[in-house]
């Protein structure tokens, strides 16, 4: 990009908030939902706030919305009205900044989603609601709170591991896999099962269809599903004879873990990242 051209849109920037110092993010990683965002103009930081180029960042929350009215032939309509309803009111609440308009991370916030800054690698995250939670549940939520919201976990010491507890919810599950001498081998799983480390949940992992990610994604879904919802930034492994995506996400990372035929038998949830950003 031409060296005064840069000059220039810096310039328009700052005019166009007309209050405060305005700074052109564009040294800072943007992401949402995890996934690397690569629009032309970077987010702004101004007087403790951020401000994103809103045409780019409402695809991504209609995309979200969606995720979150999946729902039966029969309701698509309402569906579509709650999503166009919520589109109209964030597209109101844009600022011209410049010659683009924008939207702040405090609106961002009171609809429910997270800005989060992470000084050490200057990256900054946009996550939709619920991102983390599955089965009520959020990583990072006190065991009474787990108690609260599920009737009957049984916990367990966490013997020979680091976390306090571990909790197991619903019934068993048949579950095969390889072991790591090639071996096929059989066990049984339970629907949920939770750990506490220091007292907050630290690791969630489910084996029942009953449970569903923020974005709608089920035990049974395909892969395919799971990169159309959740993007193509993933890490691909294989565990015990699995197949295994991964997505580093703003608070730690999410797991899904697919059969020969790709088919998701298990979701996991951790609080911490696997690779980072």
């Amino acid at each position: 990009m031409n060296r005064w051209f840069k000059i220039g849109l810096i310039i328009c920037l700052y005019i166009g908030l007309g209050y405060g110092q305005a700074s052109a993010s564009n040294s800072v990683s943007y992401y949402f939902d995890g996934q690397r965002q690569y629009e032309f103009a970077k987010p702004i930081h101004n007087d403790g706030h951020y401000w994103f180029p809103a045409a780019p960042l409402l695809k991504q929350v209609e995309k979200q919305i969606k995720y979150d009215t999946k729902t039966q032939d029969s309701q698509e309509e309402v569906s579509v009205r709650t999503i166009d309803a919520l589109m109209a009111d964030l597209e109101s609440e844009q600022v011209v900044v410049g010659d683009r308009e924008m939207i702040s991370d405090s609106v961002l916030e009171d609809y429910g989603y997270s800005v989060y800054h992470y000084d050490q690698n200057n990256s900054l995250h946009v996550s939709s609601p619920e991102l983390m939670t599955i089965a009520g549940i959020t990583i990072g939520s006190m065991k009474h709170v787990v108690d609260t919201q599920l009737t009957g976990v049984k916990w367990d010491t966490a013997y020979g591991k680091k976390a306090d507890v571990i909790g197991y919810f619903g019934e068993m599950i048949d579950l095969h896999y390889t072991d790591r001498y090639g071996i096929e081998r059989s066990g049984q799983v339970p629907e949920l099962q939770i750990e506490v480390t220091d007292g907050v949940v630290s690791y969630m992992i489910v084996s029942s269809p009953q449970f569903s990610t923020s974005k709608g994604i089920v035990v049974g879904d395909r892969l395919t599903d799971v990169i159309r919802s959740y993007g193509t930034n993933y890490y691909r492994e294989r565990i015990d004879g699995k197949e295994v995506l991964i997505y580093d996400v703003e608070f730690g990372s999410i797991w899904f873990i697919a059969n020969s035929e790709r088919k998701i038998e298990r979701i996991g949830y951790w609080d911490h990242w696997v690779r980072g950003f």
